[in-house]
């Protein structure tokens, strides 16, 4: 329990998750996995990701016939202003965030990048996850969850209203040992080539419905995607980039309330629908970025 929680607040909160609990608002569960392997991506999808990685491709050979150094800058600016835009996402202040990463000069998508292709275990699934909540207003809060006080809901006149509670803190080791089953069988080996967008938008899903650590959960879904996208890319290109030139974070800001209801809906219902539609979304906010990321070539071109 959050030793932050004074008994006032800690009987509160206890009888408004009791009273949830009595009133049949939903837990996620196991079952959230036990769809993944049968899970059918629809047409709509299926034309997005084949858009989506022409855009992609596209953007790569733009980057390709820029001068080495300038291109190597470019896609290290991307990755330092997407961590920055990573932690605003969730009100984090800008400023602090660029303040620390002044000084600390490693991020946690270092450490993705770095160790990409090796697998994940649960050990380094908790470190890299520490490191996102370094620097942060929530960097008391690293470490997996210990207890059910974690609820998602919004206010409505006045009153919480729990929406859903994550899975069980007693199931979250068998969750971890699930999603590292899930991801490392699937490293590098994927029967579609659409995959390469899809499976790396579900992890996200995952780890963000879940809610397996204290705080930052959808900070380091986003952070786990964005690499997978790099590394998967990378198998795919004829001359792999060091760093992700894909970011959808900052094309997420316009959305953050349809981007926690896709959430809700996964961690709720984990059907074919709620998954067809959250990946909809990220693939429309990757296709933005892609556009963006278009312009901003063309920019640095324009000023040699």
């Amino acid at each position: 329990m959050n030793n932050d929680f004074n008994d006032e607040i800690f009987n509160k909160i206890t009888s408004e998750i009791k009273q949830a609990i009595d009133s049949g608002v939903p837990v996620v569960d196991m079952n959230i996995f036990n769809y993944l392997d049968k899970l059918k991506i629809n047409k709509q999808n299926i034309d997005l990701t084949e858009y989506t990685l022409e855009l992609y491709e596209e953007l790569v050979k733009k980057l390709y016939t820029m001068d080495q150094n300038i291109a190597d800058k470019y896609l290290l600016q991307l990755k330092n202003a997407d961590i920055i835009d990573n932690q605003s996402l969730e009100k984090e202040d800008s400023f602090l965030i660029s303040l620390y990463r002044y000084f600390e000069k490693k991020a946690a998508i270092d450490f993705l990048i770095e160790n990409y292709g090796n697998g994940l275990n649960k050990d380094k699934l908790v470190d890299i996850h520490d490191n996102v909540l370094k620097g942060t207003s929530s960097s008391k809060k690293r470490g997996l969850r210990t207890d059910n006080f974690k609820f998602v809901g919004s206010w409505q006149n006045g009153e919480r209203k729990i929406q859903y509670f994550p899975i069980l803190y007693t199931q979250i080791y068998e969750a971890i040992d699930r999603f590292l089953e899930f991801y490392n069988s699937n490293i590098n080996n994927l029967d579609n080539e659409y995959n390469i967008f899809v499976k790396p938008i579900i992890y996200h899903g995952l780890l963000a419905a879940l809610q397996l650590f204290n705080d930052g959960n959808t900070r380091f879904a986003r952070l786990i995607q964005n690499v997978e996208i790099w590394g998967l890319m990378n198998n795919k290109l004829d001359k792999p980039l060091n760093l992700p030139i894909l970011y959808a974070t900052k094309q997420y800001f316009p959305y953050r309330n349809e981007y926690r209801n896709l959430i809700k809906n996964i961690a709720i219902y984990h059907d074919e629908d709620s998954w067809n539609e959250w990946i909809k979304f990220n693939l429309k906010r990757f296709q933005e970025s892609l556009y963006v990321g278009d312009e901003r070539l063309n920019f640095i071109k324009k000023m040699k």
